[in-house]
């Protein structure tokens, strides 16, 4: 009959092709690492690609626009990046449509030593990972180790030249991604989680974990161009305990709206008093508190708001200050920031008690 092998199913032999053909949408990524003798029958994880970057340039992308731009492809072209329990020191690329995952979370990511370059020329930003559009990083550790203050482990930037995405009357930048179980760990003193910049939209982090260790900015930012995020951080977890030198903390939202935290515990430290120049006076001794969030916007107050101008939203999340007086756990600065407030706590606020609503009980 042609068929390779026969199940029975009440009785009757149905005939069953068994299915031999690889996914090829799924690529395998395992450090080679030399297996002990005494191991020897143990054949190990089949894999692929040695090196995730190795496995993305594998990944191809579609043709060029009049521009010289690629096209971006459908969600029916999504790959897969399995990465295996290991140790990897790189710089992670995303092209469009892929997403990359860890196997429980044994794969570890480092910057790479040598030769990590920053798009933007040397001693400028670079990033551990550049998302794209619609892709997604699950179930990973990465390691700030060799980073400087100005570098992230996550950064919206487009290294393939795929161009923007239409959207009404939007052109979007790197949308639509999404990080989910992954925690980042400081190694050293330097480096940052996270910036979302430009005009972009769609973003969703879901059990993300950090540590920072840096003295001044902020872990986390996200920031736009007076556009609508649609946004979302739930069951996260900042730490930004060690800010003295000036303002910074856990988080900043900076000229967008609809940028949700939902159950989540941000921390931060409140600073030292510094010497800062006062006009009119001699130097004198100014307390800058860290932030668990700042919610900027960079507007005049003459100038209109879009929408709802700066916009966030903290739903059953506590912000916490541990250890000291707390000065601005929530920060809104600016005449159009504002923060819907649900089921949350803080140890203190700054700002403008009318642009804080709350929920009113009749």
């Amino acid at each position: 009959m042609g068929f390779d092998s026969f199940r029975p199913v009440r009785g009757f032999g149905i005939p069953i092709r068994p299915n031999t053909d690889p996914n090829r949408r799924t690529l395998i990524v395992g450090s080679q690492a030399p297996v002990p003798s005494k191991f020897s029958l143990l054949n190990g994880f089949p894999v692929d690609f040695p090196t995730i970057a190795d496995a993305m340039a594998a990944v191809p992308l579609r043709g060029k626009g009049p521009g010289g731009e690629a096209n971006l492809g459908g969600p029916e072209e999504t790959w897969t990046i399995l990465v295996t329990p290991g140790v990897y020191e790189e710089e992670i690329r995303m092209k469009p449509n892929v997403i990359l995952v860890g196997i429980g979370q044994s794969a570890v990511i480092f910057p790479p030593k040598q030769g990590w370059r920053s798009p933007d020329g040397p001693g400028a930003r670079r990033a551990m990972v550049y998302l794209n559009h619609n892709t997604s990083v699950q179930n990973l550790v990465f390691g700030k180790r060799g980073m400087t203050s100005s570098d992230y482990v996550f950064w919206n930037r487009d290294r393939y030249n795929v161009g923007v995405k239409v959207e009404g009357t939007r052109r979007l930048g790197p949308s639509y991604f999404g990080v989910s179980d992954v925690w980042v760990w400081p190694y050293d003193n330097y480096g940052k989680t996270l910036l979302l910049e430009g005009d972009w939209h769609t973003a969703l982090f879901t059990n993300v974990g950090s540590s920072s260790w840096e003295s001044t900015g902020y872990d986390v930012q996200v920031r736009g161009q007076h556009g609508n995020a649609d946004c979302h951080f739930m069951n996260c977890f900042f730490d930004a305990l060690r800010i003295d030198e000036g303002e910074g903390g856990c988080m900043l939202i900076e000229d967008l709206y609809d940028v949700h935290v939902r159950g989540s515990l941000l921390r931060t430290s409140a600073t030292d008093a510094y010497m800062n120049l006062v006009p009119n006076t001699t130097n004198q001794y100014l307390p800058v508190p860290g932030s668990c969030v700042c919610v900027r916007d960079n507007r005049w107050a003459s100038e209109p708001a879009d929408e709802d101008g700066t916009y966030a939203w903290l739903e059953n999340t506590s912000l916490e200050v541990p250890g000291r007086d707390s000065k601005r756990a929530l920060h809104l600065v600016g005449p159009h920031a504002r923060c819907s407030w649900r089921n949350s706590s803080a140890d203190s606020f700054e700002g403008d008690p009318a642009k804080l609503d709350r929920p009113r009980f009749v």
